[in-house]
């Protein structure tokens, strides 16, 4: 996003038309969709080259296909993945930022395979996973009308 090729890559831009009026906005997209295939390409470890070989250079494909690779859609992801989040636990010598970190990447690998984990949710199981040494704000916190996950955090 911050190089202006995220719409290149996820898809929803497509070249302009090429005619007259269209050819410095044609040539500036093929400048940005190559800069977003040299970008996916040297995101990646080399020895992952392999998901990229049958896409011919186009972003759109490469996004795809590391998604599939990565975040696959299935039953099985999602159940392990909420079960990482149900049973996670923050142990006493960690940092409340550190936990807070790890529980967004999980609700954000959840919602991107389709699985969205609500606010009221997120709040239970943070809640539940904070250690004894949090009891008297947990308490205080679940006795508070019109609590946001905000609040909690």
């Amino acid at each position: 996003m911050a190089e202006n090729v995220w719409d290149i890559v996820d898809g929803t831009e497509d070249a302009p038309d090429d005619n007259a009026d269209n050819r410095q906005r044609l040539q500036d997209f093929h400048k940005r969709r190559k800069k977003a295939t040299a970008m996916l390409v040297s995101a990646i470890k080399p020895e992952l080259y392999y998901l990229l070989t049958s896409c011919h250079d186009n972003p759109v494909e490469m996004w795809t296909a590391l998604r599939t690779h990565f975040e696959r859609d299935t039953t099985a992801n999602k159940v392990f993945l909420k079960k990482q989040l149900v049973m996670m636990r923050m142990q006493e010598d960690t940092s409340v930022q550190d936990h807070l970190r790890r529980m967004k990447e999980l609700t954000d690998r959840l919602a991107s395979i389709g699985s969205v984990v609500t606010e009221e949710d997120q709040m239970v199981y943070l809640l539940s996973s904070l250690p004894d040494s949090y009891s008297m704000l947990v308490t205080a916190l679940e006795t508070r009308e019109g609590l946001t996950l905000q609040d909690v955090q």
